[in-house]
């Protein structure tokens, strides 16, 4: 996430631009690259929808014991009900609580949970006893730690593009608070994985070695080993996590296909009321096509997730950092990424070419060979390099600088804003 808002969100929000397709349209001045480009976010966002109602669906399920079909369908209604009534606003506004209750969870329930297992001694004393406690069940054939880094760059080339995470930014009140939420968010992102990863969910595996699906094992040791208050906020926090990502997701489904495809190519003088229609609609075709996926293979969870991340990651990556860095990328180069990336992806991982790497790596490579070949052959047009210099020129939070310090104390201000933010660094 903070990558996102650094790299990518700091540069949309100096153009003006409400969403990453907005750049792409200004950037390569093509209404064509901004659909294809939200085609592929929409399968992605929809994969990622399906893991939300499945991950809901088996933890209600295996509190409640009710059948996980229903659980899905409620709970999938409740994001659509939450999004009608919230909006952007709604899921900013439960992005600031579900933090506070996550916090919570990984710093009070966490450590109940080490404790429950004997502590640092005794996970350290069960990673030497059963090494076999370190593989990834599941994976036949797959080697863990290769597998675990090559997971780790695809998912930072997620949040570099992902238009969940850049969309925090453009609710930021200013360019300069959109950076100390990226600080303190890097800070986040370094201790709460290697808390959960190094020692939580050892401690899970301890108390619950045979929990199966692996999903729901520490909701189930949670339950099983903390008082009841502190599994109730616990629960809380994976509930809200799990409902403002599947409300972000759809809402970005609607106003994808809303904005970025009816109003810019089909319709382009849509009202704002019937672009307002389009994207209900939208979300609620959405939901339909992911209950249907999310009710036929409730162990497929990982996966699902891992391949909607695939398709996004191998046609967006060359295409955004290409445009933000390099001059001679062209409209025609764009689309052939968007074309090629996703495909060999899909083949790769379909006829298992070379199983030994990750099929993402593949796509990705192909994608950008085919980015950069296609731009060489067929050059960037005058107005795609008019455009890209005149984007360069202007470096993020140029444009909010000078206006507050074209203000009267605007100066004190600012340095005030530095102090804070270098405070945070410290």
């Amino acid at each position: 996430m903070p990558i996102g808002l650094l790299y990518c969100a700091r540069r949309i929000r100096a153009v003006n631009g409400v969403t990453i397709q907005d750049f792409f349209e200004m950037r390569y001045k093509s209404k064509s690259v901004r659909g294809l480009a939200t085609v592929v976010l929409i399968i992605s966002l929809l994969g990622y929808t399906i893991g939300q109602l499945m991950g809901a669906g088996m933890l209600l399920s295996t509190l409640t014991g009710m059948p996980y079909e229903w659980l899905v369908l409620i709970f999938a209604i409740a994001c659509v009900v939450f999004l009608s009534f919230g909006g952007q606003y709604g899921v900013t506004i439960t992005d600031a609580g579900m933090f506070v209750v996550m916090l919570l969870m990984v710093f009070v329930v966490g450590p109940m949970i080490v404790g429950k297992a004997g502590g640092i001694s005794a996970i350290v004393s069960a990673a030497y006893a059963q090494p076999a406690a370190w593989s990834i069940k599941g994976l036949p054939g797959m080697n863990a730690m290769p597998f675990l880094l090559s997971i780790v760059p695809i998912w930072v080339m997620y949040s570099l593009a992902s238009p969940g995470y850049a969309s925090r930014g453009y609710a930021a009140r200013s360019d300069l608070e959109m950076m100390k939420a990226s600080f303190v968010t890097i800070l986040m992102f370094l201790v709460i994985p290697a808390f959960i990863g190094f020692l939580v969910m050892p401690a899970v595996k301890i108390l619950g070695p045979d929990i199966n699906p692996a999903e729901v094992a520490f909701t189930t040791v949670m339950i099983n080993s903390v008082p009841t208050f502190w599994a109730g906020i616990g629960l809380a926090g994976i509930m809200a996590a799990l409902l403002t990502t599947a409300s972000s997701f759809l809402l970005y489904v609607g106003m994808g296909l809303s904005r970025d495809f009816y109003k810019s190519i089909i319709k382009p003088d849509a009202s704002e009321k019937s672009e307002m229609m389009a994207a209900r609609l939208f979300q609620v075709v959405g939901v339909l096509a992911t209950i249907l996926f999310a009710m036929s293979d409730p162990a497929a969870l990982f996966w699902i997730v891992t391949y909607a991340n695939g398709a996004f990651v191998t046609g967006w990556i060359p295409i955004l950092i290409g445009g933000f860095e390099w001059k001679g990328a062209s409209r025609q180069g764009a689309l052939a990424s968007l074309i090629v990336g996703p495909t060999s992806y899909v083949i790769f991982h379909l006829f298992k070419i070379i199983p030994t790497v990750d099929p993402i790596f593949w796509g990705l490579g192909f994608s950008t060979l085919a980015f950069i070949a296609i731009s060489l052959m067929f050059k960037p047009s005058q107005a795609e390099k008019a455009w890209f210099e005149k984007f360069k020129s202007k470096p993020p939070g140029d444009r909010e600088i000078k206006a507050i310090l074209s203000r009267a104390g605007g100066r004190e201000q600012l340095v005030n804003e530095y102090s804070s933010l270098r405070n945070i660094l410290y």
